[in-house]
C-alpha cells in the first residue's frame, strides 16, 4: 500500500473498504511530472507548438496519439497561462523573448 493510501485510510478513510482505497490510489497517480519555464521560454514554445501542430510535416513526425495526448496537454496548459498570446503587441512580445533567449543562453 502506497503512504497515500495508508494516510488515508488510517486518518480518513477509516470506513471506506480496502477495495475502495485501492481503486482511488489506483487512479491518483504521485509520479506526476512538473516542468518549469521561464515566462520567455513558455511564449517561444507555445508560438512554436501554434504552429506545428496540424501542419502536414508535423502530423507525419508524431505519429503516436500518446505523444498527441501529452503535446496538447502541454499546449493547453501554456495557452491557459500566457495571458501575452492576446495582447495586441503579441509579434513583438514573442521576438524580444525570442531575443532574451538567444542572448543569455538559456536551456
Amino acid at each position: 500500500m502506497t503512504g497515500v493510501a495508508h494516510h488515508f485510510q488510517k486518518n480518513c478513510l477509516r470506513d471506506w473498504e480496502a477495495e475502495t482505497v485501492a481503486r482511488y490510489c489506483a487512479a491518483v497517480r504521485e509520479d506526476s511530472v512538473i516542468i518549469t519555464l521561464t515566462d520567455d521560454q513558455a511564449l517561444v514554445l507555445s508560438d512554436w507548438l501554434e504552429r506545428m501542430e496540424g501542419s502536414e510535416a508535423f502530423n507525419a513526425l508524431v505519429d503516436d496519439q500518446a505523444v498527441w495526448a501529452a503535446l496538447n496537454r502541454i499546449s493547453g496548459t501554456l495557452d491557459k497561462s500566457l495571458v501575452g498570446i492576446f495582447a495586441p503587441d503579441y509579434a513583438e512580445r514573442l521576438q524580444a523573448a525570442r531575443q532574451r533567449i538567444v542572448g543569455t543562453g538559456e536551456d
